[in-house]
């Protein structure tokens, strides 16, 4: 069956929302969507892509606010910026607006709203004068209906939230869960997946290479810096087997830009325009994929509107691998 361009923007954004859904679950959101239990989310990606979509599904912006409000002190508010305004660059070079005209991608608006602490210390869970607690905010709403349940978050989605509450919210916490995967790299490598400067990462790369946590590029086989002895470390904080490392960022992006595109004039509906766009994303899409051990087709072979099917085709399969909603 022929697949048009109103029935790609339909389904990518069924399975953009499922996987938002599924992200916030893992954090305890009241939702009928199971959450997810595959990957360590990222919860500034997340927050951008909730802003994004909060249009969509109007529930997303009384989540993302009501979470800010208890766990703003566990956002990274330099990571957050990095991010927004890497979506920004590139849905401006594609000429893709994220976001209705007048709205920001900014989050001024939930934050201000109930004056989060994003980004500060945590001055110590547990203790006198650290951040509220979720039960503290529900109860401070007790008229509104919440969208929370109390649930413990789903491991290992919230490896990130752990790891920042061990080591709080820096480059540690995030190089360390890159690393966790097994995989290795250069300090700048690193620090483009994580969303970092590379200044930063390399000092905690040197660190933990003197502390003999870390291993050299060139030494032990390796090709970049390496955990050395990466199945401990899993074990010690709760991986029971290896988790694959996510740029979800980058995997969110093209998924995004893609339902934007298909929800407005003039690419809404047009599939040479759409498959136009497709070709501007095809390698972080291609990417991706990769990832998710699926394919993504050669734009080259594939003139004109000729591309628009068997990419989209390959973008839902792909975006419903992501939200856990593959077959």
């Amino acid at each position: 069956m022929k697949l048009s361009p109103n029935d790609f923007g339909n389904g990518l954004e069924q399975h953009v929302l499922t996987l938002l859904w599924r992200h916030w679950a893992a954090l305890g959101a009241a939702t009928h969507v199971p959450a997810e239990d595959r990957y360590p989310l990222d919860l500034e990606a997340l927050l951008c892509a909730t802003r994004v979509l909060s249009e969509h599904d109007g529930r997303l912006d009384k989540l993302a606010s009501e979470w800010l409000s208890a766990n703003g002190g566990l956002v990274s508010a330099s990571r957050l910026g990095r991010i927004r305004r890497d979506f920004e660059k590139t849905a401006g070079h594609v000429k893709v607006a994220l976001v209705q005209p007048g709205m920001s991608m900014r989050l001024d608006g939930w934050l201000g709203r109930h004056g989060s602490p994003v980004g500060q210390p945590d001055s110590g869970a547990g203790r006198s004068g650290s951040r509220p607690s979720l039960e503290d905010a529900k109860a401070s709403r007790s008229t509104e209906k919440s969208a929370w349940v109390s649930a413990p978050p789903v491991w290992p989605a919230a490896a990130q939230l752990t790891l920042r509450r061990l080591f709080g919210v820096n480059a540690r916490a995030e190089v360390l869960l890159y690393l966790l995967s097994g995989a290795a790299g250069s300090s700048a490598g690193i620090a483009r997946s994580v969303g970092y400067d590379q200044k930063s990462v390399y000092r905690v790369l040197e660190s933990w290479v003197e502390a003999g946590m870390c291993s050299r590029p060139g030494t032990a086989a390796r090709r970049g810096y390496g955990l050395t002895r990466t199945g401990e470390w899993q074990r010690l904080l709760g991986f029971d087997t290896p988790v694959a490392f996510v740029d979800w960022p980058s995997a969110l992006l093209p998924l995004l830009l893609l339902l934007r595109a298909a929800s407005a004039a003039p690419r809404q509906d047009d599939s040479y325009l759409l498959s136009s766009l497709m070709r501007d994303l095809d390698a972080p899409l291609a990417s991706t994929c990769r990832l998710f051990r699926l394919p993504f087709p050669d734009s080259r072979t594939r003139p004109g509107a000729a591309f628009f099917e068997p990419a989209a085709k390959a973008v839902l399969d792909l975006a419903g691998a992501m939200a856990g909603e593959e077959g």
